[in-house]
């Protein structure tokens, strides 16, 4: 298992914990030391200079000093059992092995419990008052007043004696071995899985920012962006006329203020839409339809049946048509337009057809208009299709689930 660069900032509070842990326990061991006879000196210098290792976490220094630390723990461990037998700090062997887990790679980690467990048991052994050397003394003495003290079994008795200090240490060494490895890495997921959910959060939040700036965008274009270059036409034929030709001056002014006023409108239905939980469909189209119905030089055909549909999807439905109408408006030159607006079994369908000059689809690069309708669709997990043949118009088939 191997610690990304990345995930190195989520174990502050693990490294405190560990640190808090280890002074606690030191604090512990201290009275009870000293109660069992150990010698306060040593028992002072052993429990000052794991204090201060426990104050150290290298989690971003270099591999070697992270190995090095570790194995600087452990050896404290061991030479605390040879200074002196009754000095028990085996706790702190299973503190190093936790913080092994943080610092090293998975396989280091087993490796380093291995060799701990071979070294500690080892002077377990050696350091155990009764050993063989003793045995055999007194195998001697007991010869020399006259017992047989079946001296060529001393040595069997040794080996069983000492074949049960192993069996005792490593019934508590593995277990407990186990659960500070366990243990730590379940700390570990927890914090990654923590830090993923941060990460998966931020993502969130930032593409909720994307979208809702692109929503914006959308809204502004579909309801004010064509409204104010035509708006900014007029005016600056306005004022191309002024000094040459009044009426027509006048006349692009009276057009100018009802662009204005459609300005107007078209701001005050976006708000309303944003803040109420009301949008009528309906009315909404027979005014936009009744708007273009005004040319007296463009026919539509319009075939309009819905239910009643989620306000999410009735305002996307009303801006979608409204741009498709104004995209033929300023660039299709079309007389006649069919619409076709009805709400399947599982689908909602919009067909938007006109007999306008139409463009080559595979060349034409999309203005933010088709864009816009593009992204709309998406929104409602929809698809849309643009067919177009030169001088046979243009037929724009949109499929919206129910």
């Amino acid at each position: 298992m191997k610690l990304g660069q990345n995930f190195i900032p989520s174990f502050q509070n693990i490294k405190n914990t560990l640190r808090y842990l280890e002074w606690i326990l030191l604090l512990a061991i201290t009275p009870m030391s000293l109660m069992a006879g150990v010698n306060p000196i040593k028992l002072g210098v052993f429990s000052a200079t794991f204090a201060i290792m426990g104050g150290i976490f290298p989690i971003n220094r270099p591999f070697w000093l992270r190995q090095g630390y570790i194995f600087l723990g452990l050896l404290l461990v061991s030479l605390a059992r040879l200074a002196d037998h009754d000095l028990d700090l085996t706790i702190m062997l299973f503190i190093y092995i936790a913080k092994s887990c943080f610092l090293l790679e998975f396989r280091f980690v087993l490796i380093t419990v291995f060799l701990a467990g071979i070294v500690d048991l080892s002077l377990a052994i050696f350091s155990t008052p009764v050993g063989y050397p003793e045995l055999l003394r007194a195998a001697k003495a007991l010869q020399e007043l006259g017992f047989d003290p079946h001296f060529y079994e001393m040595p069997k008795n040794y080996y069983v004696y000492h074949l049960g200090v192993i069996a005792d240490y490593m019934s508590e060494y593995i277990p407990a071995s186990a659960f500070s490895i366990l243990f730590s890495y379940a700390i570990i997921a927890e914090q990654k899985s923590r830090q993923k959910a941060e990460l998966l959060t931020q993502q969130v939040e930032n593409l909720a920012a994307s979208l809702e700036r692109t929503r914006i965008a959308r809204d502004l274009h579909d309801s004010l962006g064509h409204s104010l270059t035509s708006l900014q036409i007029q005016l600056t034929v306005a004022q191309k006329f002024r000094q040459r030709n009044l009426d027509k001056s006048f006349e692009a002014v009276d057009t100018a203020k009802v662009l204005a006023d459609r300005c107007i409108e078209d701001i005050k239905r976006s708000l309303k839409t944003m803040r109420d939980s009301h949008f009528d469909l309906d009315r909404a189209l027979n005014n936009l339809l009744a708007r273009y119905r005004q040319d007296k030089s463009l026919k539509i055909q319009a075939l309009i049946r819905l239910p009643k549909l989620p306000l999410q999807i009735n305002h996307n439905l009303y801006c979608l048509l409204k741009e498709a109408l104004i995209n033929i408006e300023k660039h299709s030159q079309a007389t006649v337009i069919n619409l076709d607006l009805q709400a399947h079994e599982t689908e909602i369908i919009l067909e938007v057809e006109d007999n306008g000059i139409g463009f080559d689809v595979q060349q034409f690069h999309s203005g933010y208009g088709i864009k816009g309708m593009k992204e709309r669709v998406q929104l409602l997990d929809g698809r849309i299709t643009i067919d177009s043949v030169g001088d046979r118009g243009t037929k724009i088939h949109i499929a919206i689930p129910r």
